[in-house]
């Protein structure tokens, strides 16, 4: 970028307050001298008319084109009347191709009346002029920027005034409203500099305007007095601020946010030497001395978490780790104990050549009486009380891959070590038993960052244990025992290698012992949460899926090539018994949870398949697979708990058909069968419905890598491609949540290259849930486009980033970030305007701009499908490249915000409501009206109560967001 484009505002648009005479519409002058348009604001009804002729004149002659140039009337303290105009602003400047990227706040008003005599009123109207005026401006016009994720500057004019006491001016708040704009200015710039928008005050000293000749001519030796501190002989013009205000606009101040740029004549640093010798305080030289030289013993913060309390207990020769139930709070499970472990720490801190041998260490399972480095880990999660150090697995371990690898790129890990040894289990453990130490050690080295470390071992364990052994018995909800607490022992070594994988098994724990009715932690607010025995059962599955991933595709055999042992209950798979009785799953609880499943369950998940595979085939195919079977009951089970609460029938917790249904899953995964994949599906379910949205992308990468080992595509035909697209739905509202592309790209979605031949596959299918299905592809490339991989000069949007992974798989007519763009907005386009019938609604209400518009719709696939489209639409919308052309019949962002709300209003139907979430997040944030904020929080809380779908997490962003209380 050359130094003349670094000061230039060609192809942006600036919005100026006190643009009707003065200062301000000299300002905008300097915009259209540097090729901007501007819009100018102000109370006067019209704008003094020699500057504007001037500003008219120089706009139309421009070198580039006519450029841009209104006034608009209003009053900077309404705002209703600011949030207006700076819209209609927005809108016009994208109508032309030049985003709003610029604002200077200059409106403001003047009195000079001493102290004594002032008028509290009066006091309060420069105040709301002066304070209020400009933070209402700049508001507006951040929210512009922040919803067309434009990356502007917002320029606050200030003043010298603001620093200093004025010479011989009796202007209290004046001065006063100056200053706290310049606080104002760091404020906003510390709040919006996420999103690329920079706040800077431009501050004056003496000048000739328009308001100052008024103070001039009533009192003129005042000028007298402004001359006497003018190092360069004379008082200011407007014309002196054209050139920095410009700076500060363009590029050329890119990263200068958060500052004042004083022009003043030099007026200030003639009070410098006044300044530095009289009323500075000056620090004695010992308090310096201790300041400068002083060495910090503190460099840990230490810190206790309730949800995570460990201490040391029992006697000094003989401590051992013990974790208090996380399901209690600290009060409860007793006091924190502080022990001193320097030398523990000391030891662990040390390098290997200086720690003294000791006993009990660990050995490794190569014979090697070395510790371990995997297992050598400092003891930060007893001094942080966090619990998530990282460690360093094996070199060439299945746990480096696993834990090293991102989720995306693991296939390609796959298909590299497909001709190497396989992964397998080994029913071999070590005979050594650990010691207390040592179980502080092995403790330290497992890694979990959803869970305490402990409880992650002695879960992950606990359940492998269940390979060998029937699975125990239900209990019904009145048998399950109270909080309480329980002790937690901690398990042998677990090593991980290329070929073997030894794990050392702890006694199971009883199924029903859960220390909660659902086996989750009760929140403050009464809500569930998933807890530690939760989370161990995830992580283990989730391991085991990748692990599944890398190896071959086979049938698991009693054989010494796989050296799996393998006992008759993990092959007796298919139920001797389909009433279920002698599991304890009592009639009438199997009852409720299979018409749940059918009346609630299934119309989520059938929502984009006119077959209803999930109704009609899975609900069958469950009574041939045990493992089906306690997945369909599990998530049927969840989503009572969630809709219910305590209050819910009788029915046993979702966490112990979990657990059943892993268990009787991790014998079969080999077998890639589609009632494998159609359990690990609705096992993502159930974690979707049972942790935080905002780890979604943790619980369905596992099995996003055994779909892509599989292949499983959206096109692969009945139950598998049912199980594909619902899936794939999960996935992208993980990345819609977490601002990152899809853990299986859009291009693994179909068996076609290209997005061109891709849009023809789904356009030679002529169902609807096929269109439906196709807007969910291409919503998933414009996540892509927007968080995938992009050349470093090309961002887009303040939270656009690059990832891993290649370019948008776009034809080569499409070279470039704008071209991409352009293509991917006309196919969404396309597919709006070409939808069938099925698609549109049947009944509308209130289509305009102005209120959330009724659209009833008479199926699932077309809800859904067009709040997904509106949803694209208006991303594409937010971060348009600069370069990047609009298709023909583009509509407005606040068209598609309220659709999407409008559509959520309209069709009540569950299975959509849980769809429509980050959708009414996106709208949302677009919508600045107390009405419509109060209308969509009315509409969260009701799908939450109605569905069980949690939603309140949402709303909390959305108020924050919003600057809204609760």
């Amino acid at each position: 970028m050359s130094s003349t484009s670094r000061f230039s505002l060609a192809g942006k648009t600036v919005a100026i307050t006190g643009g009707g005479r003065g200062l301000g519409i000299t300002l905008a002058l300097a915009v259209v001298e540097a090729g901007g348009h501007v819009a100018c604001l102000d109370i006067l009804p019209e704008p003094a008319a020699d500057e504007w002729e001037a500003l008219q004149k120089t706009a139309a002659s421009a070198r580039g084109g006519p450029l841009g140039c209104s006034y608009h009337r209003c009053d900077v303290t309404s705002e209703a009347e600011m949030e207006k105009m700076i819209d209609s602003i927005a809108e016009e400047a994208a109508g032309r191709g030049a985003e709003l990227a610029g604002c200077v706040a200059c409106a403001g008003i003047q009195q000079k009346t001493p102290a004594l005599d002032y008028p509290a009123a009066d006091f309060e109207r420069i105040l709301r002029v002066n304070v209020t005026g400009v933070f209402i401006t700049a508001k507006y016009a951040a929210r512009v920027m922040v919803r067309r994720g434009v990356k502007g500057s917002i320029v606050l004019i200030g003043s010298m005034s603001g620093e200093i006491a004025n010479r011989g001016l009796t202007c209290t708040a004046y001065n006063s409203s100056k200053a706290a704009v310049q606080q104002m200015c760091r404020s906003l710039a510390q709040e919006w500099g996420k999103h690329g928008i920079r706040v800077n005050t431009l501050s004056p000293g003496y000048i000739r305007t328009a308001m100052t000749d008024e103070l001039l001519a009533a009192e003129p030796s005042l000028e007298e007095t402004w001359m006497a501190g003018a190092l360069l002989g004379r008082l200011g013009t407007p014309e002196d601020f054209m050139s920095p205000a410009v700076f500060l606009l363009a590029d050329g101040s890119s990263f200068m946010t958060g500052s004042d740029l004083r022009v003043d004549g030099g007026h200030c640093a003639n009070l410098q030497k006044e300044t530095d010798t009289v009323g500075v305080f000056k620090l004695p030289t010992e308090e310096k001395k201790i300041r400068v030289n002083e060495e910090c013993k503190w460099g840990v913060r230490v810190g206790f978490r309730p949800v995570n309390p460990l201490t040391w207990v029992g006697p000094s020769s003989e401590q051992s780790l013990q974790a208090p139930s996380p399901l209690l709070p600290p009060s409860s499970s007793g006091q924190f104990e502080i022990v001193d472990l320097t030398k523990a720490i000391v030891y662990e801190y040390a390098g290997p050549e200086e720690k003294p041998a000791r006993s009990g260490d660990l050995r490794n399972t190569t014979g090697n009486p070395n510790p371990s480095s995997a297992n050598r880990h400092s003891l930060s999660l007893l001094v942080d009380g966090r619990g998530d150090a990282t460690r360093e697995p094996p070199s060439g371990s299945l746990g480096d891959l696993v834990e090293n690898t991102p989720p995306e790129s693991l296939i390609g890990v796959i298909q590299n070590r497909r001709g190497s040894k396989e992964t397998c289990l080994s029913s071999e453990a070590p005979t050594h038993t650990p010691s207390a130490a040592d179980s502080l050690e092995l403790a330290s080295s497992y890694h979990s960052p959803h869970s305490p470390l402990a409880e992650h071992a002695f879960a992950a364990a606990n359940l492998l244990s269940l390979r060998d052994q029937a699975p125990p018995p239900l209990l019904p909800q009145e048998a399950r025992p109270s909080l309480g607490v329980t002790s937690v022992s901690v398990p042998a070594a677990k090593s991980v290698d290329t070929t073997t994988v030894v794990i050392t098994e702890a006694p199971p724990a009883p199924v029903g012992e859960f220390l909660s009715d659902y086996g989750y932690i009760l929140n403050s607010d009464g809500s569930l949460l998933p807890g530690p025995t939760y989370f161990g059962l995830h992580n283990t599955l989730r391991d085991r899926l990748i692990q599944e991933s890398l190896s071959r595709p086979s049938t698991p055999s009693p054989s010494c090539e796989d050296d799996v042992d393998i006992q008759p209950s993990m092959q007796a798979d298919r139920l001797d018994h389909g009433d279920g009785s002698a599991l304890n799953l009592k009639p009438d609880e199997e009852y409720l949870l299979w018409k749940n499943w059918i009346d609630e369950v299934c119309p989520w998940l059938d929502k984009f398949d006119c077959q209803e595979h999930f109704r009609l085939s899975l609900s069958k195919m469950a009574s041939s697979h045990l493992h089906l079977k306690y997945s369909i009951m599990a998530v049927s089970a969840r989503q009572m708990e969630r809709q219910r609460g305590p209050q819910g029938p009788a029915i046993p917790s979702s966490l112990a058909l979990y657990q059943q249904a892993i268990h009787h899953l991790l014998p079969q995964l080999a077998t890639r069968s589609t009632a494998v994949i159609a359990s690990c599906v609705l096992l993502c379910v159930l974690e979707m419905l049972s942790s935080s949205p905002k780890a979604w992308q943790r619980h369905l990468d596992g099995c996003a890598t055994l779909l892509q080992a599989v292949p499983i595509h959206g096109f692969s035909g009945g139950v598998d491609q049912a199980l594909f697209w619902c899936f794939a739905r999960m996935d992208l509202a993980g990345g819609l949540i977490s601002s990152t592309k899809t853990l299986i790209p859009p291009r693994a979605w179909t068996s076609e290259p290209s997005l061109s031949s891709a849009l023809s596959l789904f356009q030679s299918h002529k169902s609807c849930d096929v269109y439906a299905n196709q807007i969910v592809f291409l919503t998933a490339h414009v996540v892509e486009l927007l968080h995938g991989s992009v050349s470093p000069a090309e961002t887009i949007g303040p939270h656009g980033r690059s990832g891993t992974g290649g370019p948008l798989p776009v034809d080569s007519g499409s070279p470039n970030l704008a071209g991409r763009w352009e293509e991917l907005a006309g196919a969404v386009e396309t597919w709006y305007d070409r939808r069938p019938q099925e698609m549109e609604p049947v009944f509308t209400v209130g289509t305009g701009d102005t209120t959330f518009p009724t659209l009833l719709f008479s199926n699932p696939a077309a809800i859904s499908g067009n709040q997904v489209y509106h949803t694209a639409a208006l991303l594409l919308l937010q971060y348009r490249p600069p370069r990047a052309r609009l298709p023909p019949k583009s509509r407005s962002l606040l068209w598609h915000a309220r659709r999407i709300i409008g559509i959520s209003l309209s069709n009540t139907h569950h299975g959509c409501w849980t769809n429509s979430l980050q959708p009414i997040w996106i709208a949302g944030r677009c919508l600045s009206s107390p009405e419509e904020h109060r209308v969509i929080l009315d509409l969260l809380a009701r799908i939450e109560t109605e569905s069980g779908w949690a939603t309140k997490w949402r709303a909390d962003d959305l108020r924050e967001w919003w600057g809204v209380p609760e």
